[in-house]
């Protein structure tokens, strides 16, 4: 199956395995829902078919209007390209390289290794990248839509995410060890179709958690405490329900093995992820009943013992609950 169709259908597709050389065309080809944040609605003001640079570069739907993204250039000439960026939110961290741009007049230089970076715009604005050949970009991160942020938001039950609605903000965030973690983790997604979208999808939440936190004025020292063994102990758990989803040890097996009493693991778990490790695995399972439904391969009875539940009847009515509507109706979706 190519990009195109995958991408079209809402996968996550791998970064390319080999480096070629690109044109603004190969790009657009490869990956079209570019199109909808890079270029807005004008032309860019370069030959499509001029190759400009040489490497990889990768643009994948995870859920409507947010994509991961990534890539590793090496530029082969010096050309300037402008046009319009729409409404929306990137963020990303840079681990070569250099990158830099104006929008709207405004310099947007990134070439601080391993430092977040948002960039925010509020309505349309024109920009101008400054591509220098022998220059190298290796950058990754992910794209929101305007259209995209409220149901994230929602998801995260973050009320505001001050400054990114209007205008353009441009932030790094230097002192931000465990959004930089959840970037480098999104940029190394160890899966492969359905699970690397839930893989990315998760980490992007997560991510734009972290970034709300900080955009509020918050940091780690302003919410609850938790000791860096506690923290370790519930994503200990949490690894080891992924690894099990339908056929998850109990919480008193999770608690043995890691070292620590059921209490103690129960809070800890939900101050580090804000749910109980209940509904986190039901949660969880439900995703992935999502994405299997979506797929049309599997009946709704087969997809519901496939994620661990006991009968069609818990899952579908736990379903309904999470989602709004019963199994079949995603089959129809299709």
């Amino acid at each position: 199956m190519s990009n195109r169709n995958n991408v079209a259908r809402g996968q996550a597709v791998p970064p390319p395995d080999t480096d070629r050389t690109l044109s603004v065309a190969d790009m657009v080809g490869t990956c079209p829902n570019i199109e909808r944040i890079l270029y807005g609605t004008d032309d860019i003001t370069v030959d499509e078919t001029t190759a400009f640079a040489y490497g990889q570069f990768w643009f994948n739907a995870i859920r409507p209007s947010v994509f991961a993204s990534g890539c590793r250039f090496r530029y082969l000439n010096d050309i300037p390209v402008s046009g319009v960026y729409n409404a929306s939110m990137f963020v990303g961290i840079l681990t070569a390289g250099s990158h830099a741009a104006d929008v709207e007049g405004r310099s947007i230089a990134t070439d601080r290794i391993g430092v977040p970076t948002l960039v925010a715009l509020g309505e349309p604005m024109r920009f101008t990248t400054h591509y220098r050949a022998g220059m190298t970009c290796d950058m990754s991160g992910f794209f929101v839509e305007a259209a995209g942020l409220e149901p994230l938001l929602d998801d995260l039950q973050v009320t505001a995410f001050p400054g990114c609605r209007c205008g353009l903000q441009f932030r790094q965030f230097e002192r931000a060890e465990r959004l930089r973690a959840t970037l480098l983790d999104l940029a190394a997604n160890p899966y492969t179709g359905r699970l690397a979208r839930l893989y990315a999808e998760a980490r992007i939440l997560a991510a734009l958690f972290e970034i709300a936190l900080h955009l509020e004025g918050a940091t780690a020292a302003d919410c609850p405490i938790l000791s860096a063994l506690r923290r370790e102990q519930a994503e200990r758990a949490q690894a080891m329900l992924e690894a099990a989803l339908a056929n998850p040890p109990t919480v008193g097996q999770i608690a043995r093995d890691i070292g620590v009493n059921e209490t103690t693991l129960r809070r800890s778990f939900k101050q580090v992820f804000g749910v109980t490790i209940i509904d986190y695995l039901r949660d969880r399972r439900l995703d992935v009943a999502r994405v299997l439904l979506r797929e049309d391969r599997l009946s709704v009875a087969q997809i519901a013992y496939r994620v661990g539940f006991a009968s069609p009847a818990n899952f579908a009515t736990a379903y309904r609950r999470r989602f709004g509507h019963p199994p079949r109706a995603e089959l129809r979706r299709v």
